[in-house]
């Protein structure tokens, strides 16, 4: 019986027996007891030690039963057992190659085992986040582990919505509530990612949100699809929730569809404000850092008090709130239109809450590079029409509009 300890700077001595897509391990120590033959060693007493990125650290205990070195390398009967902890999910989105949010601890374990020629994975049961709670819980096996093939993991989350939404969002009271769902990982059809996935927010009174789908690919991030269902009964309160201003919209509502991939997305569906509906098609790129996104939506009535617009027993104060908009000495936010392109086509069939009795409006906005475009605004109601067209360039360091208004036959130019 030969007794042997090594050391190693890092874990390029054994990327044969690890999967490409592990991080590079450093501080490699072990020790195990070793007798037998070249043909049939066997390897008892297998402790190994190593620290990875974000902190993590590994142990692997347990032994081999055989172990040829000729004619060729096989083992037989590997019985190891694997136990992975870290103090912080780093490691985690450096495995999955993702951005994910931090969820506190990472604990797991495992063993590892042979099935004919493949290194197999078997009684995975990981968790993330405080150990009395898991923001994250998982089992399952991979049945080929050098390929990262015959993945089968399933698993449950409770995550507090404000870590999602990133370090910026207050966290003071009240709460935003927890986002809790189950997912099933896998990549039985040739690609690695979330054949299942349902998830509700819960533990909050400022909105409802269902989601049901799937991410199908983790690497190609080309599949992904949901069914989505938000309501936000008071869109003001979340608003200040969050650390912004949104106005005095009327209660939000969306169902729908929403697919894409990490360059893409394209949304389906019904949305409401107050009791304004809009339906149609919400699409956009966001492959560069500058977002691109297209709009084509149309309501039968549109309720300009549900957008915050006073209704026409207050119109003096409407025109108070304009002409403060208007000509105080606040400045216009046009930095807000420097960071995406639009392309948005409304049509309304109907106004509610002005003066005058509006059959329909339509409008095509479109916003390049900076420069802001709404032509035409167009305005059809008893008796006439009136045509908007309006330019906004934001390039210069004091922004220029021009606005030419049509009224029949007359031109009126701002």
């Amino acid at each position: 019986m030969l007794k042997v300890a090594f050391a190693l700077p890092s874990s390029k001595a054994f990327s044969r027996l690890i999967p490409p897509k592990v991080p590079e391990l450093r501080k490699v120590t072990g020790r195990f007891d070793i007798g037998g033959s070249p043909e049939a060693l066997s390897i008892s007493k297998v402790r190994i030690e190593a620290e990875g990125p974000g902190g993590l650290t590994g142990v692997a205990t347990g032994q081999i039963a055989k172990l040829s070195l000729v004619p060729s390398f096989a083992t037989n009967d590997i019985d190891v057992e694997l136990a992975l902890q870290s103090p912080s999910s780093e490691s985690l989105s450096q495995f999955a190659g993702l951005n994910l949010p931090e969820l506190g601890a990472i604990r797991a374990k495992a063993t590892l085992g042979d099935r004919g020629d493949l290194y197999a994975v078997t009684g995975i049961d990981a968790s993330v986040g405080p150990e009395e709670k898991p923001a994250a819980h998982a089992t399952g096996e991979i049945g080929d582990l050098l390929a990262l093939k015959q993945v089968a993991v399933i698993g449950n989350f409770e995550v507090p919505i404000a870590r999602l939404l990133g370090p910026d969002i207050p966290t003071e009271k009240p709460s935003l509530g927890e986002i809790r769902g189950q997912f099933d990982l896998s990549n039985v059809d040739g690609s690695m990612g979330l054949e299942k996935l349902n998830a509700e927010a819960i533990n909050t009174g400022l909105f409802s949100l269902s989601v049901e789908g799937l991410f199908d690919d983790f690497v190609q991030r080309d599949d992904l699809k949901f069914q989505v269902s938000l309501k936000v009964p008071n869109p003001s309160t979340l608003g200040r929730r969050l650390g912004f201003d949104v106005g005095r919209l009327g209660a939000l509502s969306f169902t729908g569809h929403v697919s894409g991939s990490d360059e893409k997305f394209l949304s389906e569906g019904k949305a409401q404000v107050g009791q304004t509906e809009f339906s149609g098609t919400l699409s956009g790129s966001i492959k560069d850092t500058r977002p691109v996104i297209s709009a084509k939506l149309t309501s039968p009535v549109f309720h300009f008090a549900d957008f915050g617009l006073l209704p026409e027993a207050d119109a003096e104060k409407v025109v108070q709130e304009l002409e403060h908009r208007l000509f105080s000495g606040d400045p216009i936010p046009f930095e807000v239109l420097k960071g995406f392109d639009l392309d948005l086509d409304v049509l309304l069939d109907q106004l509610e809450g002005v003066a005058l009795d509006i059959d329909k409006a339509e409008a095509q906005l479109s916003l390049k590079d900076g420069l802001l475009k709404i032509d035409p605004l167009r305005f059809v109601f008893v008796g006439g029409s009136v045509v908007a067209h309006l330019v906004a360039d934001t390039h210069e360091k004091e922004p220029k509009l021009n606005l030419r208004l049509e009224a029949d036959e007359s031109h009126i130019i701002i």
